[in-house]
């Protein structure tokens, strides 16, 4: 799962593939045709998709399943705990949470960016696309676009239109357990905030160029 992700990233930067990724890749379309037989889900959808999307899916499944969900929870509960007022404020009103949880992931998405290709020429603002151009999207950026967000920078708890963020897509491309990643979360900074005397005795710094996530959120608490 490392090297896939590893992999996406080099790629997405304008590098070449890594060959751990491919290698990656290959095992786990394996995977999934082995598991063809044994899974009603895999084989509907291998009625109207190929094995390699089938696949590519599978992958999609993984990054959602793990690698943004584990992020979301980290960057929640730095936010949160980082900022004495919000805590005092969920401790008292544990209600909130969810508010807490939509405002970080508009305030820092666990996916940054989106890459796309053109299926056909379009006229995007001023600007003409072939069919098959490649786009960047900034998902990141969007979510900080002062015209939709008063003080874009800032972690504002109860933020009324936060939910209008980007970080699971809107319409019909949204992401299907964007209700179930959001409620792992804020069931997670419900347990953390139930140690007492909870702190960060450290900055905590988020990195990576299209998964974003600290490595670590070390608290303390009585």
């Amino acid at each position: 799962y490392r090297a896939i992700v590893d992999s996406v990233t080099v790629t997405s930067l304008g590098g070449e593939p890594h060959r751990a990724g491919e290698v990656a890749m290959q095992s786990l379309r394996l995977a999934v045709q082995h598991s063809l037989p044994y899974s009603t889900l895999l084989a509907a959808a291998s009625q109207t998709l190929s094995l390699d999307e089938v696949a590519s899916n599978a992958a999609v499944m993984l990054f959602g399943g793990l690698e943004t969900t584990e992020a979301m929870i980290a960057i929640a509960c730095a936010h949160i705990v980082q900022r004495p007022i919000v805590l005092a404020a969920l401790l008292e009103q544990p209600e909130l949470i969810l508010d807490a949880v939509e405002e970080s992931v508009r305030l820092e998405p666990a996916a940054a960016r989106l890459d796309r290709y053109t299926t056909e020429p379009l006229r995007l603002g001023t600007h003409s696309l072939p069919q098959g151009a490649y786009v960047l999207a900034s998902v990141a950026a969007a979510n900080r676009d002062s015209s939709v967000f008063e003080q874009p920078d800032e972690f504002v708890l109860g933020r009324p239109n936060a939910h209008q963020n980007v970080s699971f897509a809107q319409g019909p491309h949204a992401c299907l357990a964007t209700h179930l990643a959001k409620a792992q979360t804020a069931a997670a900074v419900k347990a953390v905030l139930q140690l007492p005397g909870l702190s960060l005795p450290s900055s905590v710094e988020i990195v990576g160029e299209i998964f974003r996530k600290p490595l670590s959120v070390n608290v303390t608490w009585d």
